[in-house]
């Protein structure tokens, strides 16, 4: 019988090369996909671990998935009917045996060394809060669509918010290459049960804990020295609105922040509009191309006012966890811009806000400029 709702027993040991870690995988409806995730990481290398499975799916063909695993002692499955990334993720962490938690998403491959050299970064670097690998691309079409995924230079110590800039800020981390020590989550209020996939706010309780962890004096710690394989294919349709809901969910999780007073948090959001938004857009122009960001931009004017909707638990820093209406973004257009190529010069009354918002957007690049060069001033003393 597969076990639900197993409650924590406890058992950490002292010894960080004997120490029970815990893996959580938090699934949705990928029953297609999630078996060779699970068997990627029972093949691990490492000594003591628990794999954990949080099911939020609609039916039960995810559960007949892992009931093949069942014979495995170490893997423990939680059906949930809930929804949403960050309230699974929340779930997981409170249902875990492991002080080092580590996951990935439920369309990944880990490799067999990936816990073992998680772990060596959380012993080496005993005060970082968050660990994150590269997450690389499965092999695809790239004429036909994307699939999501991140990689750094070199390892990086994050320990203020300049490093976050320096290494790329939201763009540097991926839930899908994640560890954590479940006591200094537990100390910062958790992941924000209203962001993430499966959410109307639609991502970011994986950028929200780490941005939360610099705010308050923790480091994150980004790695090469290990990577998941992400198999997320993404047509490009599907694309637009991936990034749609991500600039959407960064809103918000920046709103939320400011809200809570952490000021200091404008010149970074600017920076991360500088990158996401005007540079490709000043790009696109140059190349006489209509600016693929309209749709973004609006996501994230959409988003950051959200922000401003929803109660707040102040004393953790995350959205109070009450139901609400939907919050989209808005529908995807037949282009990211919302216009055709034939139309770039008209101005219809359905997108006088839209291009409003980008005015704005424009408006903020001095400001944006000015930003990242106070952080680098701020990073050279």
């Amino acid at each position: 019988m597969l076990q639900h709702n197993a409650p924590r027993t406890h058992s950490i040991h002292t010894d960080m090369t004997l120490q029970l870690v815990s893996v959580l995988v938090c699934t949705c409806n990928r029953y297609d996909q999630v078996a060779l995730t699970i068997e990627s990481v029972l093949q691990n290398d490492y000594a003591t671990f628990e794999l954990l499975i949080i099911d939020q799916s609609s039916d039960d063909r995810t559960e007949q998935v892992v009931a093949m695993y069942q014979h495995d002692k170490r893997l423990r499955y939680i059906r949930t009917p809930t929804r949403g990334l960050g309230l699974a993720r929340s779930l997981g962490i409170g249902l875990a045996d492991g002080e080092i938690v580590l996951m990935t998403d439920d369309d990944c491959v880990v490799a067999g060394n990936w816990i073992s050299e998680m772990v060596a970064a959380h012993t080496s670097y005993p005060q970082a809060v968050a660990v994150f690998c590269d997450v690389l691309p499965a092999p695809h079409d790239k004429t036909q669509g994307f699939i999501p995924s991140t990689t750094i230079a070199h390892d990086l110590l994050m320990a203020n918010l300049y490093d976050w800039c320096r290494a790329g800020t939201a763009q540097a981390v991926l839930g899908a290459g994640m560890s954590v020590r479940r006591s200094m989550i537990e100390q910062l209020g958790g992941f924000d049960t209203r962001l993430g996939a499966g959410t109307p706010l639609q991502c970011a309780e994986d950028t929200d804990i780490a941005v939360r962890a610099l705010l308050h004096g923790y480091s994150v710690y980004r790695t090469k020295r290990v990577n998941v394989i992400h198999y997320g294919f993404r047509n490009f349709t599907e694309t637009r609105a991936l990034m749609r809901g991500y600039m959407f969910g960064i809103a918000a999780m920046y709103g939320k922040l400011l809200r809570c007073g952490h000021l200091q948090l404008i010149p970074v959001m600017l920076y991360e509009i500088l990158r996401t938004l005007i540079v490709p857009m000043l790009q696109s122009l140059g190349k006489f191309q209509v600016p693929p960001i309209l749709g973004r931009a609006v996501a994230l004017m959409r988003g950051f006012q959200a922000a401003w909707k929803i109660d707040l638990d102040r004393s953790h820093e995350v959205f109070e966890p009450l139901d609400s209406p939907v919050i989209e973004p808005n529908p995807a257009p037949s282009t990211e811009s919302g216009l055709s190529h034939t139309k770039l010069g008209i101005i219809s009354p359905q997108n006088v806000s839209a291009w409003f918002h980008v005015l704005v957007l424009m408006l903020l690049l001095c400001l944006g400029c000015l930003s990242w060069m106070a952080l680098f001033a701020l990073g050279a003393e």
